[in-house]
Order: C-alpha cells, then structure tokens, then sequence
C-alpha cells in the first residue's frame, strides 16, 4: 500500500466544541496506525468568536498540514469570514453543513466543493445531544474510522464529565455513524494498529518536559497566549520532580525572580511571547552582565502590539536578537519542528547553564499549539551543569579565563560572596569605569559564546542540491513538504533548518551552502529579518557569488507547500532564463 495522505477541517464558534471534535478524531486515528496532525486555530476573542480544527492523517509522520482540505464540517457558515484565507478547497473537496445554516460563502462555491448539507442541529435537538459530536460521528463514518473505538476513546477523554454527558456525546457520535449520507468519500484503509507505538502532544508540552529532564526546576511567569498552556503542563509536572512555578504578577517580575532562583544555584525558566519578551530586555541584559543563567521561551504570535494572540508568526526574530541596550551577546536557538522541541529545549537550558547566559529559544504559535500523533521524539540526553566555584581568600567571580567562563559561586559558600549587578565590574566583581575594564568584560562575555564547540546541533540538512532553503521553526516541515514535487520538476533543493540562530554558526552555513546556484530564505514575518540577518552576518562577504532570494510574508496565513514550490520554480526559472530575480 503506498502513502496515504487526507487532511480535513471542522469549524464553528468558540465553545461548541469544535478543538474536541478534532482531537477525538486525531486519537482514534492514531490507535488505528496513523501519523496525525491536529492545528488549533481560534479568533482572538476572549469567549465566543470563531475556531477551527484542521487535520491530517498520513502513514508517514507530518508537522503540517495538507495544501487542500479534501472534507470539512461546518457548524455554522457566518464564522467562516475569518478563517476562509487559510483553508483552501477544490472541486475534490467534500463540505458537510447543517441545513439551518446560512448561505454558503463566494469562496466555497467558487471552489466547486461538493456540499452535503445535513440537519445536524433537528437531530441534535431531537435527540438532546450536540451538534459536534454527531460531527464527529458524521465524519468518523466518512473515513472509516471504527465507532466503537471513538466510543471508547470519548469516554476516556470525557471522563470527568457527568455520565449524563458523556451518554449524549456517545448518543451523538452513534447517530452521526449511522446516518445515511448521500454521497460517497475515499476513506482511510484500515492499517496494524499494533505497527507503531505513538506519542500524543503539543509543541509546548515537549518544551515543558525537555526543560524538566534537563533540569529546570523553579519557573516564574505571567499567562499570555501563546505560551500559557505550557505553563499549565509546567504548574501540574514540575510538582512532581519537586520543582516550584510561581505566578508572577507580570512579565518584569516573573524574570526578575527567574534571575534570583538561577543566581541561587536552580535552573529557571519562564515563558511569553512578544509583548512579554519586550517587558523582560533591561532584566535580560542584567542577566547577561552579571552572567546568571537562565532560560526564556518566547512563543511568537503575530504582532505588533496586541496584533493576534491566537495566530502564529516568527516576527519576533529581530526582537531577540537585538532587543537588549548595550552589546549584549547572548543565545538564540529555536526548534526546527513539533518533535524536535524537547530536544531543543534540553539543549537550551544546558546551554545556559554550561555558558553562563540567558538563551532565548523561539517558538511560535503553530509549534505551541499543534497537537501531533507520531513516534517518540527525540530528548536532549544529558542533565544541564554549571561550573560552580570552589571558593578561596582570592575568589574572581569574573576570572578573565580563556574559555571565557567562570566558576560560579553559590551563595552560602564559604568565600563565596560576590557583587553581582548591572555595572561594568572587574574581576572581583567590583563596579569599575576603567576604559580597559570594560573592554575586557565585553570581550569575556563574547569570547566564551563564540568559542564554544555547539557540535552538529546548530541545526539540520536534508537533501542535497544547488538551491539552498533556509528557515527555522515551524516552517521548516512546510518546506520539507515542497521538496518531493520539486524533485519531480527536475529541481534539486537542499533545506537547511537553524537551531541555533545566535550566536549565528558561520562555518557550518558556509560548508552547507557551497556550490549554492541559488539561496532562498523562507520566514512568517513581514520583514525577511532572517535575510537580512544572514546578509549582514554571511551573504554580503566577498567571494559569495549565489543568487539571493527573500520569501517571507506575515501571518495569520500560514505559508502551503504548493505555493513554496511555485516560488523556488519561478525563482530557478528565471535563472536559466538568464534573467536576474527580484524577489
């Protein structure tokens, strides 16, 4: 049997729940032998206003979605305005909505989707069970998804609910099931179950977890969306390990107190996104001046401002790189994917703890929120450690040792104390104005991040080919997506995911991108500032003679795989055509 690929939407308003819908179709699926894919996408409205599901099942393991949706339930045709831009349909494409509903959008009927509408809000009355669940079973029934492990699978996740409830969804789902649809759809095979040992999770439960499997063991932060499930899953399982999370009453005083758990001698963490991270800059660079480590995860979110807290961007590159007054050299990592972020996460907090820094890991709203159903993801092997000092009558916190890094003391060590604050200090710790002073510490500071071996995990290559595509975080599986059918076009791309974004690993993207033809940067943000980042750092030096490609738009649409493909191929179009791109 070859791949089997579907991705299919449910939308509906805030509270009906439609994410429910989605992640009981996604577990069923998965303990049928399917790699699954579950995006949540809702409106920024506090409560009510508009959400969506949208799914792909694939034999093979995925971390975005399909370029065409070819089944979608609507619940309710007035709230699909504010999703229509990110859902794309063809004549292919099966649409189930309820009678009562109202017209049928432009858009879809431009698309020539097959619609089938269906009384779902008569027989949820009728039967005094809700819409979503017959939904639920409407589509199980379409895929060919066994009802009676839905079933089983509902009772399980519903199972602090009142019995009542959990009667009328199974009620639902069965009458759903059963309902004799008049049209035909292309279900899934039935595949081993018993093949594949699945794990089940967000982007931001595995940065959770990574961060507690190497170490982390006090966090301090404010909610804000989209980080603040990951601090729910750290409230519940740092507990557990005997950590403690505090709920600061904003962003400056939860990484205040994350710099005095970590000056203590606990790794720390906290976790915002944007207009947090923009709070955290003047603590951040005391951070860096008195060399404390510690951990920040900023989940991006589209901006500026408030901007929409509940779609994804990575406009926050510039923000992390270049936010913090004075020269403040620190690191910026990323995960390059929904599974890779345990790994990446683990490797951050040991990064902090072993340089003596702040590390900003970048996420985003996809990677954060995504649920995914695929193997055991890979987790970053060892437990974090600083150099910590063994004090004597002539301890220099801020020794100007070769590697850059310096024993630090935990207070209540005999000799121990030291000053450490946010003026330019000597060795000893002392505050000192002296010119070269000064000129020592920058250069300590700076020598011992740029000094350090990161190995193989600054990031990741697949395939080879003469066309070079960089990105980081969440696009990257996109990209991954498009290289098959540009294979097929005849055109041999390489992608190139960072993990680690600063400080920027030179050597290894020179020995990446030799004999590039052509190099193209692909980013969610408005900007192109991961361009014009490795412009500044790599691309402008003497001797780089590859054509140079900007694709970088804005959320809250989120980059398909088709229309990378479209991109690459006009861009190496023109080349042979022997024209210059402007892109």
């Amino acid at each position: 049997m070859g791949t089997q690929d579907l991705s299919l939407v449910i939308t509906g308003p805030g509270g009906e729940g439609v994410i429910a819908a989605g992640e009981l179709l996604l577990k069923t699926a998965a303990q049928m032998g399917y790699y699954g894919l579950l995006k949540k996408s809702f409106g920024a409205q506090i409560r009510g206003g508009e959400s969506s599901a949208m799914l792909r099942f694939s034999t093979e393991s995925v971390e975005c979605l399909g370029s065409v949706f070819q089944l979608m339930l609507v619940m309710d045709w007035k709230i699909i305005t504010p999703f229509i831009d990110e859902l794309a349909f063809n004549k292919d494409t099966l649409i189930i909505c309820d009678q009562q509903s109202a017209e049928i959008p432009e858009a879809i009927i431009n698309s020539q989707a097959q619609v089938c509408r269906i009384p779902l809000t008569k027989l949820a009355k009728q039967l005094k069970t809700q819409i979503n669940m017959i939904g639920v079973g409407l589509l199980a029934q379409l895929l060919g998804l066994p009802v009676a492990q839905l079933a089983a699978i509902t009772k399980q996740q519903f199972q602090h609910k009142e019995v009542a409830l959990i009667d009328s969804a199974i009620t639902g789902i069965e009458t759903g099931y059963n309902y004799q649809l008049p049209v035909e759809f292309t279900a899934l095979s039935n595949l081993d179950s018993h093949t594949k040992n699945y794990w089940l999770y967000t982007g931001n439960q595995l940065i959770g977890l990574g961060a507690l499997k190497a170490g982390i063991r006090f966090v301090a932060a404010y909610p804000i969306t989209p980080a603040t499930d990951l601090l729910e899953w750290l409230a519940v399982n740092l507990d557990k390990v005997g950590g403690t999370l505090v709920q600061a009453e904003d962003e400056l005083s939860s990484i205040n107190m994350i710099i005095g758990a970590s000056y203590g001698g606990v790794p720390a963490l906290t976790a915002t996104s944007g207009p947090g991270l923009s709070l955290m800059s003047e603590a951040l660079g005391l951070a860096i001046a008195s060399e404390i480590p510690l951990l920040v995860v900023n989940v991006n979110r589209g901006g500026p401002s408030t901007g929409i807290p509940t779609k994804s961007e990575q406009s926050d590159l510039n923000q992390a790189l270049f936010a913090m007054h004075g020269d403040a050299p620190h690191i910026v990592t990323a995960p390059i994917g929904i599974s890779d972020c345990a790994f990446t996460s683990g490797w951050s907090v040991n990064l902090a703890e072993q340089l003596q820094c702040p590390v900003i890991m970048l996420s985003d709203q996809f990677i954060g929120h995504s649920i995914v159903a695929t193997a055991k993801p890979p987790f970053f092997q060892r437990t974090a450690e600083r150099e910590t000092a063994q004090p004597d009558d002539n301890y220099q916190r801020y020794l100007n040792t070769e590697s850059g890094i310096s024993p630090m003391a935990i207070p209540g060590m005999a000799n121990g104390m030291y000053t450490a604050d946010g003026l330019t200090h000597n060795e000893q710790g002392h505050p000192c104005t002296l010119a070269n002073i000064q000129q020592q510490q920058l250069d300590k500071r700076q020598r011992k991040l740029l000094q350090y071996d990161y190995g193989p995990h600054w990031g990741q290559v697949d395939h080879c080919g003469d066309i070079k595509i960089i990105c980081f975080g969440s696009i990257r599986s996109i990209i991954f997506d498009a290289l098959t059918p540009l294979t097929n076009k005849g055109i041999d791309a390489s992608l190139i995911a960072l993990r680690l974004l600063a400080p920027l690993p030179i050597k290894q993207l020179q020995g990446a991108l030799s004999a590039a033809t052509h190099i193209i940067v692909i980013e969610q943000n408005h900007g192109g500032q991961l361009f014009h980042y490795l412009a500044s750092q790599l691309f402008y030096q003497a001797g780089f003679s590859a054509k140079l490609h900007s694709f970088a738009k804005p959320g809250p649409v989120p980059f398909s795989s088709a229309e990378i493909v479209q991109f690459v191929e006009h861009a190496t179009l023109l080349n042979k055509q022997g024209e210059t791109a402007n892109d």
